[in-house]
């Protein structure tokens, strides 16, 4: 059900999220106390999933660093949890300070995050996020610097088709109409036997 790469780099398949809460410093953790059962009940997420690797915007640039296009299988109920999820979050924890990633420090970064609703699928959004180089003081001062980029979310049933790095609104939610359109035509094979 995943769009054709093109990237040379074959899709894999793994679990989504840890069922684990945030480690000290990763994303999340320092949400206001009004945020953390949001938080905690997201981390909680788990799920089967498979990633392809896209090709990146730019030339010369390794088709790693390019976006992701993310299936991820889950009962209905749960897909549309997740979804909710990810919107009360956004709206009770739009901004957190990252200095780690698993158990390794890293320099502060900040991430603001906006949802943009889209209409694809069951349901949809386009993500923004914004980082900035340190903590949380520093991007209050400079709301209008940072990088976005943005990331199309859309659930399809209990399937959740995350497809992300893009640098404008526009390309997000052109890729993220086509992932789903081309994961609508599967599913709908796949039930018809």
């Amino acid at each position: 059900m995943l769009l054709p790469s093109g990237s040379g780099r074959p899709g894999t398949t793994g679990d989504f999220g840890s069922g684990m809460g945030p480690i000290k410093g990763e994303m999340g953790d320092d949400c206001p106390a009004e945020a953390k059962d949001i938080v905690a009940e997201l981390y909680r997420v788990s799920a089967p999933r498979a990633v392809q690797y896209v090709p990146p915007h730019k030339a010369g640039v390794d088709p790693g660093d390019g976006p992701t296009e993310q299936l991820v299988s889950m009962p209905r109920e749960q897909a549309a949890r997740y979804m909710a999820l990810r919107r009360d979050m956004t709206a009770s924890c739009p901004q957190t300070t990252v200095t780690a990633v698993g158990h390794e420090p890293i320099a502060p970064q900040t991430v603001r995050f906006r949802l943009v609703k889209a209409e694809l699928g069951d349901e949809a959004f386009i993500q923004e996020s914004t980082t900035w180089d340190g903590d949380g003081d520093v991007a209050k001062a400079r709301p209008t610097d940072g990088v976005r980029a943005y990331m199309a979310v859309v659930r399809l049933g209990g399937v959740v088709v995350i497809y992300g790095e893009f640098p404008t609104k526009e390309a997000a939610l052109a890729a993220g109409t086509k992932a789903a359109a081309h994961t609508r035509t599967a599913l709908l094979r796949t039930a018809a036997g």
